[in-house]
């Protein structure tokens, strides 16, 4: 079964761009560049089968969004702080990609310690509530602005 929401601003009938594809999840939204949503996609497609290499493609995934945010070279803790610092990760979400970093860092080392199958459900949804907050919100946002300045001639400050 494939999903789809039509939010009510479809033009015409057979326009799917305009529609959301709700189940099942899959890929990144648009707004995502794509070097961070082509290493999610490769993360994806082995979640089931190898957490470990999963989180490290997460892990990965991780840096990508540092190097678009122009985030100073250095550590990836680092990295993810100075977002933080900026104000382009709150705090919540910025303990949350300290989590992925760490779960990254044990699956990409051989020790007792593995990424198990239940964790990689809440591994997806954490990196993608940090891309929606980096990326995915503020796109939407911007893109309601307009729809809202083109259908009722509102100005820029007004919306």
């Amino acid at each position: 079964f494939l999903v789809y929401a039509d939010w009510g601003d479809i033009p015409k009938e057979d326009d799917f761009l305009n529609v959301d594809l709700l189940w099942p999840k899959m890929g990144l939204h648009p707004s995502v560049p794509k070097r961070v949503s082509n290493i999610y996609s490769e993360a994806s497609r082995i979640k089931r089968n190898a957490p470990n290499a999963f989180a490290t493609q997460i892990r990965r995934a991780l840096e990508a969004v540092t190097d678009d945010r122009n985030a100073k070279p250095g550590s990836l803790v680092q990295r993810l702080k100075e977002l933080s610092h900026r104000g382009e990760i709150p705090p919540t979400l910025a303990e949350v990609s300290d989590t992925l970093r760490i779960l990254g860092n044990i699956g990409a080392h051989a020790s007792e310690t593995n990424i198990e199958p239940w964790q990689v459900h809440s591994i997806d949804e954490f990196f993608r509530a940090i891309v929606e907050y980096i990326y995915v919100a503020p796109s939407k946002l911007a893109e309601f602005r307009k729809t809202l300045r083109n259908n009722s001639g509102n100005t820029k400050n007004e919306v």
